[in-house]
């Protein structure tokens, strides 16, 4: 093999592993990318949990609140209903 051919495979050997680098470092960048992307849509998708769970307690919450204030206002109401009866068969006698 001449010198010249020789040093041709030694370049070209050189310059592939070159682009092997470059191909790896490319590989290493893109997988980073979507790792960063992976993570601020499981960030999201965190954010919009919490919010929807927070939505979701402040409705459960309300609802609790509303129930009180009809179980009330329906005791209340018996308590009138009671009184009025009982003023009726008084009235009776």
């Amino acid at each position: 093999m001449s010198k010249s051919s020789a040093f041709a495979i030694v370049v070209l050997a050189l310059f592939m592993q070159g682009c092997r680098r470059d191909d790896v470092r490319e590989m290493r960048q893109e997988m980073r990318k979507t790792q960063q992307e992976v993570r601020r849509e499981l960030e999201d998708t965190r954010r919009e949990a919490r919010e929807s769970l927070r939505k979701a307690k402040e409705e459960m919450r309300q609802s609790v609140e509303d129930a009180k204030h009809e179980l009330r206002d329906a005791a209340r109401q018996a308590d009138r209903d009671l009184k009025k009866a009982r003023d009726d068969i008084r009235e009776r006698r």
